[in-house]
């Protein structure tokens, strides 16, 4: 289950866990892997969008929810992640497809955001 806050998280889990007992009385929910929300540094996520306008590229700021790399490393460091358009909206899926354009777009704005964050972090 994903949420971008820790109460919603909560909330569906005590859904689900009553659904559970409703369908199966006496089962219990097993929860093998659970991870806060993260919220990505507000910082670099301004600077990324900066840098998609200094580009032409829209955006459109997404809560992500999945247990990405970025996850881990925002409990120890400033994180943001950069998404790109993906045909119908498809993503971690064999028919998933961005454009060789759109996949240069992507690590041209990754590249100059993180010349633009040292900059502005760094000096």
């Amino acid at each position: 289950m994903r949420h971008p806050e820790e109460s919603g998280l909560a909330a569906m889990e005590t859904d689900l866990t009553n659904e559970i007992e409703r369908l199966a009385p006496g089962a219990q929910l097993s929860v093998v892997w659970r991870k806060a929300p993260v919220v990505f540094d507000a910082a670099l996520r301004e600077v990324i969008r900066q840098e998609a306008e200094g580009l032409c590229l829209s955006t459109l700021e997404m809560v992500s929810g999945a247990g990405h790399d970025a996850a881990h490393v925002a409990a120890k460091a400033p994180t943001a992640m950069i998404f790109i358009p993906s045909r119908e909206g498809l993503s971690h899926n064999e028919r998933e497809y961005s454009s060789p354009q759109q996949c240069a777009n992507g690590a041209d704005l990754l590249l100059r955001s993180v010349l633009r964050a040292d900059e502005l972090f760094h000096g």
